[in-house]
């Protein structure tokens, strides 16, 4: 988690590439490779699904919250015919993330009065 300054510019690095990386593979290669061999709906269950497995070490909960956004990353990509705004758009989310948990890890607890 960042917690300086210099932790928080490779945080958002780090999710420039994520951001970018993900979706190529995600809803560009798996489109690509999948939907030669079974319809559109099946190929974004599927890599929506694979999506939600390779964030599976963040644990259960979460990987299925990252299933779900992915099928919302893949109505943003039929919707807009392509995946540059779901690249935009999952950079600034874990950009966002990481700076919530810089706050979470490095302010004070409110006092519990």
């Amino acid at each position: 988690m960042p917690t300086t300054d210099a932790e928080q510019r490779w945080w958002n690095a780090l999710s420039l590439t994520a951001g970018v990386c993900e979706e190529l593979l995600y809803r560009g290669y798996l489109w690509f490779y999948l939907g030669r061999y079974i319809p559109m709906p099946y190929v974004a269950l599927l890599a929506s699904l694979f999506f939600g497995l390779g964030h599976l070490c963040l644990g259960p909960p979460h990987a299925l919250r990252t299933f779900l956004v992915g099928l919302a990353f893949w109505g943003l990509y039929l919707l807009t015919g392509s995946i540059l705004p779901g690249m935009v758009l999952h950079a600034l989310i874990d950009v966002r993330a990481g700076a919530a948990l810089r706050r979470a890890f490095t302010e004070p607890a409110p006092d519990a009065a």
